[in-house]
């Protein structure tokens, strides 16, 4: 089988690793191993290469050094230094961050990125986002940390424009710290100018609920005496086809304000995620590609 194009990362010691992606991302690299085919872009062809192969160590690699790339990048300000060449390779480095799995290593300096973002990020409103939508993706609480973790989503709740990836963080670690959440956040995201959609958070919501109708229940509390907000929600759950595809849940919400209740609240354990959050554009586009390479025959490469 074919060598990953990507597969001498590998072979190679991290240094010489970074410099490469330096100079990969930048359009600097002249390296023949990796021939990107006109059509697409780098970041893309390197996304389409080695996100499908999971967590294996190829992604792996190449996580990591975007990580180590990322830290030195925020290091020297390239994320606010006002060139569109520095944006658009802090905002590739992220990419690839949130896309593939992580060290140990890395996934602390996305913990550290995330906590410090508004500092770092200085009049760059997307460096703080873009550092929390990362932090979802890899944060790793451990016993007794979880709390404390749901008091910084909490926190980044609070700025309407974060609080679709707080939820979304704390449905990985607390399903009902995030549902005492959603009424305030529904409030505010349809009395926001212009509204904010529901309809993403929701399909997070959604996905990771499942068919846990005592956590459907406990949302449904959550909104009694909201009717205007609960239909909102309703209308975006609607739109999903929650109620063609999930009746028992669709009963739920249908149902009339129910007595007052609550689940424990004890954010410690940590709730299983059972969906996986939309990447980004770009990795769309990677994906996209790989799809129309296997309807035309071209195989996918395999890993090293």
């Amino acid at each position: 089988m074919p060598r990953n194009p990507f597969g001498f990362l590998l072979d190679i010691p991290d240094s010489s690793g970074i410099s490469w992606l330096r100079s990969y991302l930048r359009g600097e690299s002249t390296d023949p191993k990796v021939a990107v085919p006109t059509d697409v872009d780098s970041l893309s062809y390197l996304l389409g290469r080695v996100h499908p192969l999971g967590d294996t160590p190829l992604p792996r690699k190449v996580g990591t050094l975007a990580a180590t790339l990322l830290s030195e990048a925020v290091g020297l300000g390239l994320h606010r230094s006002g060139r569109r060449e520095d944006s658009a390779f802090v905002s590739d480095l992220f990419t690839l961050v949130e896309a593939l799995p992580l060290s140990e290593a890395a996934v602390a300096t996305i913990n550290d990125l995330a906590t410090a973002g508004r500092l770092l990020g200085g009049d760059d409103p997307d460096f703080h986002l873009h550092a929390l939508r990362a932090l979802v993706l890899h944060q790793r609480p451990q016993p007794g940390e979880i709390r404390g973790y749901v008091e910084f989503w909490r926190r980044q709740a609070e700025n309407l424009r974060h609080a679709p990836t707080a939820i979304q963080g704390l449905l990985r670690i607390s399903a009902p710290a995030a549902i005492e959440m959603l009424p305030d956040f529904v409030t505010r995201a349809r009395a926001a100018t212009p509204p904010v959609p529901l309809i993403n958070t929701l399909f997070a919501v959604a996905a990771e609920l499942g068919l846990a109708l005592e956590l459907w229940k406990a949302l449904r509390r959550a909104f009694n005496d909201r009717s205007v907000d609960l239909e909102a929600v309703r209308e975006a759950l609607r739109g999903l086809r929650v109620d063609e595809r999930q009746p028992e849940v669709w009963a739920v919400l249908e149902a009339p304000d129910p007595q007052p209740g609550s689940l424990p609240t004890d954010p410690e354990p940590i709730w299983a995620m059972r969906y996986e959050s939309p990447r980004s554009e770009r990795l769309a586009t990677a994906r996209q590609k790989c799809e129309q390479e296997q309807a035309s025959g071209r195989p996918l490469l395999a890993a090293a």
